[in-house]
């Protein structure tokens, strides 16, 4: 059985919402997981209709373009929470809020519907 990406877009919910952990550092780790959770998802269903990705550093943007393609929509939403995933991974001078967490998460679970 293969992992199922929405317990990764579960767990970062709860996360957001608990209160045994640091604010911000948590609000981090919501967005990266969001993030892949729908990476993850629009990358199988591209894959399940028969579309190929290389395995090089290049396929979140190789997904993303094929993705507009398909659903311009979700293409875009899955651009932005790229750049708000880097910015919660890579960024530790951007204060990160509740707000652009909950905010990612919701965009994440769109990104999912619509595939």
């Amino acid at each position: 059985m293969s992992f199922d990406p929405q317990l990764l877009l579960d767990l970062a919910d709860k996360l957001c919402n608990d209160t045994n952990y640091h604010d911000e550092s948590k609000y981090r780790t919501s967005i990266s997981r969001a993030y892949y959770a729908a990476y993850l998802t629009a990358r199988d269903n591209l894959e399940s209709t028969g579309v190929s990705f290389s395995k090089t550093t290049t396929v979140h943007k190789e997904v993303i373009e094929k993705l507009r393609k398909k659903n311009r929509l979700a293409g875009n939403m899955l651009f932005n929470l790229r750049k708000e995933r880097n910015n919660a991974d890579y960024e530790l001078d951007i204060e990160i809020k509740k707000g652009i967490a909950i905010s990612c998460l919701k965009s994440s679970r769109i990104i999912i519907e619509k595939l």
